[in-house]
């Protein structure tokens, strides 16, 4: 590592979102519910491997392998689409010392199994050295009873009981290695094993059996093949010890190993996992139908499904149909409630008062222990990582720490540990990473981030919560131990020091464009804006929006917050200017005029310079539509302002022979106002006023008194592709980058109201990637 850093700026979002609001408000992503009534797989986008599911009534509950992370997580949900997490079975494994010496790296509870009978919730479970080891409940949010062990016995694997009809017991394991599968008799209290067991069927890396029972067979579906290149089977017999006939339902590199739910509606479903790198084994929902031979077909004719439409539950049950809110697990923590919440899960056993969240009031108090390293450390809070993309912002107080201990925030891949925070050296508070002594804390506070994109990830710190500096660490998150890459939060050391966390607010997405937060800001006295902080690293580069008529809220508002969101993944502000006098679909008639527009995106300037981090020599403008005319007027004027201006679908030469020459001007000259009807988007009412501001405006003449960087961007079939001739002689002579794109059958709005968003996204990434290279 070397010892030199770039010292990047960041606008912190921490002051921004609330804590919890991020993850469990009602956001539609690329995955899980859709809010139109289907879903897109995966409905779980982070590490829930071997699933187990089942219906109580209108209820669905799951659990999964969590192997050395403590304790194993209870999620429910009424539809299998939107899951939460509710509760934990436990909140220590007392098994065996490995387990508090940090020895048992993916050892701990494999491929568990979860039923229902008689008003008692089962959880079996085995660890691969330790046995057979059960759990019981009548609510599964918990408490849920003391660890019962079943039976003591090493290289059982993925363990399930079944209830016949007639009250006999039996449970149906694996074997470690995948294979043979055997079926034992269970006592009716399910706590002991009344045989050896019997083989009932040898298969290839047959594991994680689910035994049921359906119009007189006995079925178990399991998967073979493997971890990441494995399919599922499904056996059935008149007998429970067979003979079993088999029947592959999903081929090789589908999902596997999970569990089928049947409906009150009559619909089955399978809840199954599929390997896929950095996030570990994620959830995905298959249909399952029974055909007229009695066997099931899983997926689309026996083949997995991308996106299908949700589950037939019954109407009080819905959750994220149109109009309502998707829900998923809440990851965020602003540590106000008296307990952790459920979604956290220990690095192995914590050792006794670990954690307080009753010592002060709103902050966790995380206590250390003696450790050599990160990896054998005690105590390390964890969390599973979601989707492809995020952002996590922790902020602590170190002044607990005792001397040499150390505090803060990690990425775990496997039982690898990328860190940053702080530590007390030689009584002096410092930041504190892999291979490095930081700076010291101004006080007590310090500020970290946590950024990942796909399988890169960045770790950075601040020590006023503004200014940011990326501690260079290369991380590549990767699965390791069984267990996908985590996020966490540790404290170490010899001196019995604690750290204080204030708050953990996590927000993941598909893209870290999709992570941008915006901030509603008043440019000058009624005029409104929308800054949009940089995800990560800033270097002060920031880029003015202008739009034509329609704010944020509509279709080609979406579109510049589109770019608003990719250039804050690449580290550039920028901030979205609402004129005064406009509107959005529900306000058409428009009160503003060239000359207002100019004086709010002059205003915008001025606010943008005096924000923070700013870099006013580094500061560029997109306008569209008569946004870019506003753009060019505006970079007229003010020649040195901007160093590079973006139009989309601009005009040219004189527009008030350009604007007056219109029928609706012509119309609102004579009326006073007048309505112009576009089927594709709205009506938009505009004034007399508003076409005289365009007297004497003629933007070949601004362009050329605009020395910096120049690209326009426009369709073919916008109505004035005319103009871009025009535009490049007017940069003749100028030493600053001009470039223009012409895209083929696009429109003035590039089709954004259009189903396929094609042209809107080339004309979004050819204007990000114009600014990032000529700001």
């Amino acid at each position: 590592m070397t010892a030199m850093i770039l010292k990047l700026v960041a606008l912190g979002v921490a002051g921004v979102l609330a804590g919890r609001a991020w993850a469990g408000e009602a956001r539609v992503l690329g995955w899980g519910d859709q809010g139109d009534g289907t879903y897109r797989n995966p409905v779980l986008k982070a590490d829930y491997s071997d699933p187990d599911v089942i219906r109580v009534g209108e209820d669905f509950y799951l659990v999964a392998s969590e192997f050395h992370f403590v304790g194993m997580q209870v999620l429910h949900s009424r539809d299998l689409v939107n899951w939460r997490v509710i509760g934990q079975v436990f909140d220590r494994l007392p098994i065996d010392a490995k387990y508090d010496e940090m020895r048992a790296y993916a050892q701990g509870t494999w491929a568990p199994s979860l039923r229902y009978r008689d008003g008692v919730f089962y959880v079996y479970v085995c660890t691969p050295q330790d046995g057979l080891f059960m759990w019981h409940t009548k609510d599964p949010a918990g408490p849920w009873s003391e660890m019962v062990t079943v039976k003591r016995v090493s290289g059982w694997e993925d363990p399930c009981p079944f209830w016949d009809d007639d009250g006999q017991a039996y449970l149906v394991r694996g074997k470690v290695g995948a294979g043979p599968i055997i079926l034992h008799k269970l006592s009716a209290d399910g706590t002991q094993l009344l045989d050896d067991g019997v083989e009932i069927y040898r298969g290839p890396v047959a594991e994680g059996p689910k035994l049921f029972k359906r119009g007189g067979f006995y079925f178990i579906s399991l998967p073979e093949g493997g971890v990441t290149e494995g399919g599922q089977t499904v056996l059935r017999a008149k007998s429970i010890y067979g003979p079993y006939e088999r029947r592959e339902v999903l081929p090789g590199g589908s999902p596997h190993q999970g569990g089928i739910v049947e409906l009150e509606s009559g619909e089955s479903w399978f809840l199954a996992f599929k390997s896929t790198g950095y996030l570990g084994r994620i959830g995905h929902l298959l249909p399952v139908a029974w055909g007229e031979d009695g066997w099931p077909v899983f997926g689309d004719r026996g083949r997995t499904v991308e996106r299908w439409t949700k589950p037939k539950v019954a109407a009080d049950s819905k959750v994220g149909a149109a109009g309502s809110g998707v829900m998923k697990p809440e990851v965020s923590e602003e540590f106000g409630a008296e307990t952790l919440g459920p979604v956290w899960q220990w690095n192995h056993n914590p050792t006794s008062g670990a954690a307080s969240l009753t010592e002060r009031s709103g902050w966790l108090r995380l206590r250390g222990e003696a450790a050599a390293e990160l990896r054998v450390a005690k105590n390390t809070l964890t969390q599973k990582l979601w989707d492809e993309a995020g952002v996590v912002d922790v902020k602590i107080d170190a002044s607990g720490l005792s001397e040499g201990q150390r505090a803060g925030f990690t990425f775990v891949c496997g039982n690898v540990f990328y860190w940053v925070g702080a530590t007390r050296r030689e009584g002096v508070l410092r930041v504190r990473y892999e291979g490095e002594v930081g700076p010291a804390l101004k006080g007590e506070a310090l500020w970290l981030r946590g950024i990942y994109d796909g399988e890169r990830a960045r770790l950075l710190y601040s020590l006023d919560g503004a200014s940011y500096v990326d501690t260079g660490i290369a991380v590549q998150l990767r699965a390791g131990q069984w267990k996908g890459a985590r996020v966490g939060l540790f404290c170490y050391g010899e001196g019995g020091g604690s750290v204080a966390v204030d708050y953990f607010r996590y927000r993941y997405a598909g893209a870290l464009a999709e992570v941008a937060v915006d901030r509603e800001v008043e440019v000058a006295a009624g005029v409104q804006g929308l800054w949009c902080e940089p995800v990560g690293v800033w270097d002060g580069r920031t880029v003015l929006l202008y739009h034509s008529f329609a704010d944020d809220r509509d279709g080609p508002g979406d579109l510049l917050k589109r770019v608003a969101q990719e250039l804050s993944a690449k580290g550039v502000a920028s901030l979205r200017v609402n004129f005064r006098g406009e509107g959005d679909k529900a306000r058409t008639r428009i009160e503003s005029t060239l000359t207002t527009r100019i004086a709010d995106a002059e205003a915008a300037w001025r606010f943008a310079a005096t924000q923070r981090g700013v870099d006013v020599s580094r500061i560029g403008a997109l306008g569209w539509s008569l946004g870019a005319t506003t753009a060019i007027e505006t970079a007229g004027r003010n020649p040195a302002w901007f160093r590079s201006v973006a139009v989309w679908s601009s005009p040219s030469g004189d527009q008030e022979r350009e604007m007056l020459s219109r029928a609706v001007a012509k119309r609102a000259l004579r009326d006073g106002e007048a309505t112009q009807h576009d089927p594709a988007w709205k009506s938009v009412t505009t004034t007399r006023v508003f076409y005289e501001s365009f007297r004497g405006v003629n933007l070949d003449v601004s362009l050329r008194k605009y020395p910096g960087a120049f690209f326009s961007v426009r369709g073919s079939a916008d109505h004035l592709a005319q103009y871009e001739m025009q535009f490049m002689k007017n940069r003749a002579g100028v030493k600053a980058p001009a470039e223009s794109l012409l895209i083929a059958g696009a429109n003035h709005v590039f089709d954004v109201f259009a189903p396929e968003k094609g042209h809107a996204e080339r004309a979004v990434e050819a204007t990000v990637g114009w600014f990032l290279r000529t700001l």
